[in-house]
């Protein structure tokens, strides 16, 4: 830290700024609450609420697929009203409230009798959907404005952000995972230790946003500078979000409609309108930012929506981890080493190993590189993440042959997470700092939502794949994905030239 910096906000640590380690340790707690819910939530609704596989994977699926959703809408109410920083106090909180809602569900009474009484459940996922959105793209949006445009340190101070996920996703499952699944505690308890996560994160940013200066506390939008080059509302621009809003609320009166025939169920009717809403949404957030930004900014606002096209592959595999995956290390995997019986929950604390351990490797490497004018442009790093993704599920699959016959040793999901954090460091550290690059000021916070738009539909893709894997198996499902990230990775390969182009220049 430099002694003769008074100014909090422009004080330095190891090189990067004191507001980035703030971060790290926010974003550490609130994936130590995200991480530890999701841990369990799947067993919790297929073990204590009793359920079957297909209605617990559709629930997963909608519940991570529109935790990345949100950010959209909390990403265009930060850059228009809140700021960065109060939009992250206030999903703290909610998201708080989310997990305490859960653990009263848990706690109310055994399986069968709190399946049958869901309020308190629907309302804590609600909150947690919200609270995310609030603090998700916020938060990333933040880590960038730490940095000045053209700072060397961006990505590694966004290697530095990613580890504190990381830290936060390892240690939420061996703590969420074990009070949940040990017998005399109790699932509530899982659910109550993400909560209170999710306050000591809420704490260590109240306190410490003097480290990051005026950077988040004025909404965009109400910065003068902010909207230089920003044409005017047209009216065919107002027009075409009218035939946006018009299909889509067509989209969900019919697919809601559909829902409630098919069940009866207002539950199932909304949970039916959902997906083709967020269709809707996409276009109509292309058309708006198509009206808003100059024809220079629109190109990198198309490689945005371009590669969030294709990650959308990789997140939906990846994401397994939560569904299928968790049901196979569940059923099919021999939980024990030397003698000692571990919780199946517990294997997503492997991946984040990985992640802590290798993370400072990638950020070095990708110094290195660029030192030595070699290091791949973004879209290039994008086709090996996809294609380790793909290499980690052709691995898995001849343990789904064995598994047949009894359960596998846990060194084929060992292997299986290593090659997948190898593939995520690769993309996803990147992407985030990708978005800050490319994004005009702004919009920031709304493009990074737009970003996370990939992970929603990635994890809705997740839940459906949990939700059919005992249908079609698991050997089938697994060959599958690898087939089809393999052809991903090549087509992105193929694009990367034309992604350079549209950059401007911007590696």
């Amino acid at each position: 830290m430099t002694a003769t910096t008074l100014d909090p906000a422009k004080r330095e640590f190891l090189g990067h700024p004191v507001g980035i380690y703030v971060l790290f340790f926010t974003e550490m707690w609130e994936r130590f609450s995200y991480y530890g819910m999701r841990a369990i939530l799947m067993l919790y609704m297929t073990n204590f609420l009793v359920r079957g596989d297909k209605w617990a994977g559709g629930i997963y699926g909608d519940y991570t697929g529109l935790v990345y959703l949100t950010p959209l809408i909390g990403g265009f109410l930060s850059d228009r009203y809140l700021g960065l920083q109060r939009a992250i106090l206030i999903g703290c909180l909610t998201m708080a409230a989310g997990q305490f809602c859960l653990a009263m569900h848990g706690s109310g009474g055994d399986g069968p009798a709190a399946a049958q009484s869901l309020g308190l459940f629907w309302i804590g996922l609600i909150l947690l959907i919200v609270g995310n959105g609030f603090f998700k793209p916020n938060i990333s949006t933040l880590v960038g404005q730490l940095y000045e445009p053209g700072d060397p340190r961006r990505d590694g101070g966004f290697t530095i952000f990613y580890m504190g996920v990381n830290m936060g996703a390892f240690l939420s499952p061996l703590v969420c995972g074990y009070f949940a699944q040990t017998p005399g505690w109790g699932w509530h308890y899982g659910f109550l230790a993400a909560g209170i996560g999710m306050l000591i994160g809420w704490v260590t940013f109240f306190f410490g946003r003097r480290f990051l200066g005026h950077r988040g506390v004025v909404a965009a939008a109400k910065d003068a500078s902010a909207h230089e080059g920003a044409p005017p509302a047209s009216a065919a621009e107002r027009q075409r979000i009218g035939i946006v809003i018009v299909l889509a609320i067509a989209a969900a009166a019919l697919f809601g409609y559909r829902g409630y025939a098919a069940t009866g169920s207002g539950i199932e009717a909304v949970r039916s309108t959902l997906w083709p809403v967020i269709f809707f949404i996409c276009i109509g957030m292309y058309v708006f930012l198509h009206g808003r930004c100059s024809k220079a900014e629109m190109r990198k606002v198309n490689v945005i929506f371009v590669l969030a096209l294709f990650v959308v592959s990789f997140w939906s595999a990846f994401e397994q981890a939560g569904s299928s995956m968790t049901l196979f290390a569940d059923r099919d995997t021999n939980n024990s080493i030397f003698g000692y019986e571990f919780p199946s929950s517990w294997y997503q604390s492997v991946n984040p190993i990985f992640i802590v351990s290798l993370a400072p490797v990638f950020a070095s490497l990708w110094t290195w590189l660029a030192r030595r004018n070699r290091e791949p442009s973004t879209p290039a790093k994008m086709v090996w993440g996809i294609g380790l993704d793909a290499l980690s599920f052709f691995w898995i699959l001849p343990a789904a042959m064995l598994a047949a016959g009894g359960k596998v040793s846990p060194m084929w999901l060992t292997v299986l997470y290593f090659l997948q954090t190898c593939g995520e460091l690769c993309l996803s550290p990147v992407g985030l700092s990708m978005v800050t690059k490319l994004a005009p000021a702004r919009y920031g916070a709304m493009l990074m939502g737009v970003w996370y738009l990939a992970n929603a539909w990635a994890n809705k893709l997740a839940g459906v794949g949990g939700s059919y894997v005992e249908q079609i198996g698991a050997k089938t499902m697994f060959g599958g994905i690898g087939i089809t990230l393999a052809v991903v990775a090549g087509v992105l390969l193929l694009l990367v030239p034309w992604l350079r182009r549209q950059m401007g220049g911007i590696h």
